[in-house]
C-alpha cells in the first residue's frame, strides 16, 4: 500500500492531502448531532421556541435555526437540533426550551441530554391553560381587561394576536362590546365561564 502511494502523480497527491485536510477541517468544527423531540399538546396555532444549555444561556437555538423546526420533521413536535449549538454540548448537561404559542402561553421544559442518537420527549409541553378574558396577561381577569376590550371594540386601542384571542370570550371571532361585558361579569364573579369555553 506505501509503494502505491509513492507511485501516485504529486497532482494525486496534492488531491488526497487537500481532501483530508478538509475533512479534518469540518469534523473539527462540527458538532456531534443530537436532534431532541419535543411533543406539544393543546397549542394554539404555530409555536415559536427558544432553547439553550443551561450552562450557556447566551447560545440560543431558534425554530429557524439549522436543524431545528416546528411541526416540520414530526407533527406537533419541537425539534431541537443540539449539534447546533456553537459550543460542543456534553452528556449530562441540560437543555431548556421555552416555548410559546399564538395565544401568548410561554411554557417551559428540561432535559438532561443523554449520549443516544436522539431523545424524544412526549407531552412535552400542554397549552391546554389558556386563561380567557385575561387580554392584560397578568394572569387574573380583572376590570382592567374589560376596559382594553371594550377600547378594542371601539377601535380605539390594537390587540395583538394573543390578546385578541383571549378578548375574544365568546368565540364569534370578533371583539365586541359583548366580549367586555363578559369579562367584567367574570370578574366580579356574576358568571363562572365564558361562553368559548363550553364549546
Amino acid at each position: 500500500m506505501l509503494q502505491s502511494l509513492f507511485s501516485l502523480t504529486l497532482a494525486r497527491k496534492k488531491t488526497i492531502l487537500v481532501l483530508g485536510l478538509v475533512f479534518l477541517a469540518v469534523m473539527g468544527y462540527a458538532q456531534t448531532p443530537h436532534p431532541v423531540y419535543l411533543i406539544v399538546n393543546n397549542a394554539t396555532g404555530d409555536v415559536t421556541f427558544e432553547a439553550y444549555i443551561t450552562a450557556r444561556p447566551d447560545e440560543i437555538l431558534t425554530e429557524t435555526s439549522l436543524g431545528c423546526n416546528w411541526g416540520v420533521s414530526i407533527p406537533n413536535g419541537i425539534v431541537v437540533q443540539c449539534g447546533s449549538f456553537p459550543t460542543q454540548w456534553v452528556a449530562g448537561e441540560t437543555l431548556h426550551t421555552d416555548a410559546m404559542d399564538l395565544s401568548g402561553e410561554t411554557l417551559s421544559h428540561e432535559l438532561v441530554l443523554v449520549t443516544a442518537g436522539y431523545q424524544y420527549v412526549p407531552n412535552a409541553f400542554d397549552f391546554s391553560g389558556i386563561l380567557y378574558g385575561d387580554v392584560d396577561g397578568n394572569g387574573e381577569v380583572q376590570a382592567h381587561d374589560a376596559s382594553l376590550t371594550l377600547q378594542a371594540a371601539c377601535g380605539l386601542i390594537i390587540l395583538d394576536e394573543p390578546q385578541i384571542m383571549k378578548a375574544d370570550v365568546d368565540g364569534n371571532d370578533e371583539i365586541q362590546s359583548y366580549d367586555a361585558s363578559l369579562i367584567l361579569q367574570y370578574a366580579v364573579g356574576l358568571i363562572e365561564e365564558f361562553p368559548v369555553e363550553g364549546r
